[in-house]
Protein backbone atom coordinates (compact mmCIF):
# COMPACT_ATOMS: atom_id res chain seq x y z
CA UNK A 1 0.00 0.00 0.00
CA UNK A 2 1.23 3.83 -0.40
CA UNK A 3 -0.10 6.56 1.34
CA UNK A 4 0.60 10.07 -0.08
CA UNK A 5 -0.20 12.76 2.79
CA UNK A 6 0.77 16.77 3.40
CA UNK A 7 2.62 17.76 6.37
CA UNK A 8 0.66 20.26 8.09
CA UNK A 9 4.29 22.64 8.28
CA UNK A 10 6.04 22.05 4.89
CA UNK A 11 8.99 24.66 5.95
CA UNK A 12 9.95 23.21 9.29
CA UNK A 13 12.08 20.11 9.71
CA UNK A 14 13.09 19.97 13.23
CA UNK A 15 11.26 16.78 12.81
CA UNK A 16 12.56 15.85 10.13
CA UNK A 17 16.33 15.45 11.17
CA UNK A 18 16.14 12.64 13.32
CA UNK A 19 14.75 10.72 10.85
CA UNK A 20 17.37 11.89 8.40
CA UNK A 21 20.90 12.71 9.95
CA UNK A 22 22.87 15.13 8.37
CA UNK A 23 19.41 16.83 6.34
CA UNK A 24 20.80 20.30 5.66
CA UNK A 25 24.09 18.68 4.32
CA UNK A 26 22.07 15.98 2.49
CA UNK A 27 19.79 18.90 0.58
CA UNK A 28 22.68 20.97 -0.50
CA UNK A 29 22.18 24.44 -1.21
CA UNK A 30 18.05 25.21 -2.63
CA UNK A 31 17.89 26.71 -6.60
CA UNK A 32 15.68 26.37 -8.75
CA UNK A 33 14.03 23.23 -10.12
CA UNK A 34 15.33 20.94 -7.41
CA UNK A 35 13.84 17.66 -6.17
CA UNK A 36 15.24 15.29 -3.43
CA UNK A 37 13.58 12.05 -2.55
CA UNK A 38 14.68 10.34 1.02
CA UNK A 39 13.87 6.68 2.05
CA UNK A 40 13.87 5.99 5.46
CA UNK A 41 13.04 2.42 5.77
CA UNK A 42 11.16 1.26 8.97
CA UNK A 43 11.35 -2.52 8.20
CA UNK A 44 11.57 -4.87 5.51
CA UNK A 45 8.47 -3.97 4.18
CA UNK A 46 8.02 -0.78 5.33
CA UNK A 47 9.16 2.77 4.50
CA UNK A 48 8.62 6.47 4.87
CA UNK A 49 9.32 8.66 1.28
CA UNK A 50 10.04 12.22 2.36
CA UNK A 51 10.27 14.49 -0.44
CA UNK A 52 11.65 17.83 -0.70
CA UNK A 53 11.22 20.71 -3.76
CA UNK A 54 12.81 23.91 -3.63
CA UNK A 55 10.52 26.68 -3.41
CA UNK A 56 10.87 30.58 -4.35
CA UNK A 57 9.83 33.60 -2.49
CA UNK A 58 11.06 36.80 -3.71
CA UNK A 59 14.50 35.70 -5.28
CA UNK A 60 15.50 33.83 -2.47
CA UNK A 61 15.14 29.72 -2.81
CA UNK A 62 14.15 27.82 -0.05
CA UNK A 63 13.47 23.87 0.88
CA UNK A 64 10.00 22.68 1.44
CA UNK A 65 8.78 19.17 2.50
CA UNK A 66 5.06 19.23 1.55
CA UNK A 67 4.31 15.75 1.57
CA UNK A 68 5.33 12.45 3.03
CA UNK A 69 4.85 8.93 1.28
CA UNK A 70 4.06 5.60 3.36
CA UNK A 71 4.65 2.51 2.02
CA UNK A 72 3.86 -1.10 3.30
CA UNK A 73 3.16 -4.32 2.07
CA UNK A 74 0.00 -5.08 4.21
CA UNK A 75 -2.84 -2.97 5.79
CA UNK A 76 -1.48 -3.88 9.31
CA UNK A 77 1.61 -2.53 8.45
CA UNK A 78 0.27 0.64 6.78
CA UNK A 79 -1.68 0.88 9.58
CA UNK A 80 1.42 0.87 11.98
CA UNK A 81 2.88 3.34 10.28
CA UNK A 82 -0.15 6.13 10.39
CA UNK A 83 0.12 5.13 14.73
CA UNK A 84 4.09 5.82 14.32
CA UNK A 85 3.55 9.42 12.20
CA UNK A 86 0.98 10.55 14.08
CA UNK A 87 -1.86 10.62 11.28
CA UNK A 88 -5.21 10.76 12.94
CA UNK A 89 -7.68 7.86 11.98
CA UNK A 90 -10.16 10.56 10.92
CA UNK A 91 -8.04 11.52 7.98
CA UNK A 92 -8.14 8.18 6.99
CA UNK A 93 -12.21 8.53 6.80
CA UNK A 94 -11.65 6.99 2.92
CA UNK A 95 -9.96 3.58 3.80
CA UNK A 96 -11.53 1.01 5.65
CA UNK A 97 -9.94 0.90 8.92
CA UNK A 98 -8.88 -2.64 10.60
Amino acid sequence: MRYLFRRPNANQFSDLKTEIPDLESKLGAPAADLRRLFEVPVSKTQSVVYQFFTTQSGKAWAWTCPSVELVAESEPEFYALTDRMKIPRSQLSHLPHP
